[in-house]
């Protein structure tokens, strides 16, 4: 190589080498880097929020297509309570509808599924945690819920809670009409006196509501 050539290069050298040397030295006094969840936002809607009765900041909102959340009030943001579904049985994030039980605040119900899916999974869920865990009770009818494809999806929600006694559970159906469960959801048993719709039919038990 010429000499001149080589002149013009050690300086480069030089700064290369110290610059390595310089990062070095910074990636041994860093210490190494915690990874944590970020925020990244979800897709579809909040279709709506439903609030206990008596304990204070005890709220819950539920998605057509991103599960449910409860409020925290200490972290100041939403905690999801959904995301231990599976590509299996994905079809439960679509939220037709949650219910609490007013003499018991750990105690939540959700109506979830997409009827327009045949075969999809689908069914009523109880946590006794307040949406910490999750136990699927015996409600067995297919094509419930649709928590994703129902075009009134906000006007209030397919499952209650007697608020008087927390055992009586009532849940209304896309097909076959209103259900009821007698033992805090342990066993189901259909109404007959309401009539059941049908996949396509705007005539279904759309919303469950109770007297108090």
């Amino acid at each position: 190589m010429p000499y001149a050539l080589r002149r013009r290069l050690r300086p480069a050298a030089v700064v290369l080498v110290a610059l390595v040397a310089s990062v070095t030295r910074l990636a041994a006094q860093t210490s190494p880097y915690a990874f944590s969840p970020v925020a990244i936002g979800g897709g579809g809607y909040i279709t709506n929020i439903v609030a206990h009765p008596t304990e204070p900041d005890l709220r819950y909102i539920r998605t057509d297509v991103g599960g449910c959340y409860r409020w925290d009030p200490e972290q100041e943001r939403w905690v999801q309570l959904m995301d231990f579904l599976t590509p299996a049985d994905v079809e439960l994030s679509n939220v037709d509808g949650i219910a609490l039980a007013a003499t018991d605040p750990d105690v939540v119900y959700i109506a979830a599924g997409n009827a327009k899916v045949e075969g999809a999974v689908n069914g009523v869920l109880k946590s006794t945690d307040r949406g910490t865990t999750w136990q699927k009770t015996s409600f067995a009818v297919d094509q419930a819920f649709e928590g994703n494809q129902r075009d009134v999806r906000y006007i209030g929600e397919r499952i209650a809670v007697d608020p008087l006694n927390a055992r009586y559970v009532y849940a209304g159906t896309k097909l076959d009409g209103l259900y009821r469960s007698t033992d805090a959801g342990d066993t189901w048993r259909q109404n007959g006196q309401i009539p059941g719709g049908s996949v396509n039919s705007a005539a279904d038990a759309k919303v469950v509501e109770l007297d108090d």
